[in-house]
């Protein structure tokens, strides 16, 4: 298991790169860069950093936890706009689940 940390998030820009991930896609990243990222893993392999199988659902309340703690503002970093792209990805997401 890659434990949260510096390596899990080498790990994340390693895999972002081989999967050609483009962050927060049509939407600017603001401070979720990484956030993005992982997400972009979960989306295109349908898998966690364990290699196990994970769930649209899962794997849209991981985006929005990781852009809850990121964020650089109390209100509108931490809690309105991981909202806003969680609620998103739930309605317009779905296409590009290839889990």
């Amino acid at each position: 298991m890659i434990r949260r940390g510096r390596k899990y998030w080498e790990w994340v820009k390693l895999q972002k790169a081989a999967l050609q991930g483009d962050g927060c896609t049509k939407s600017p990243d603001f401070f979720y860069t990484r956030c993005c990222d992982q997400h972009d893993i979960h989306y295109r392999t349908g898998l966690d950093e364990d290699g196990k199988p994970i769930s649209r659902w899962k794997a849209d309340k991981l985006l929005f936890k990781c852009m809850s703690k990121t964020g650089k503002t109390a209100i509108i970093g931490r809690l309105i706009l991981p909202v806003v792209y969680w609620g998103m990805v739930r309605l317009f997401g779905g296409g590009a689940w290839k889990g």
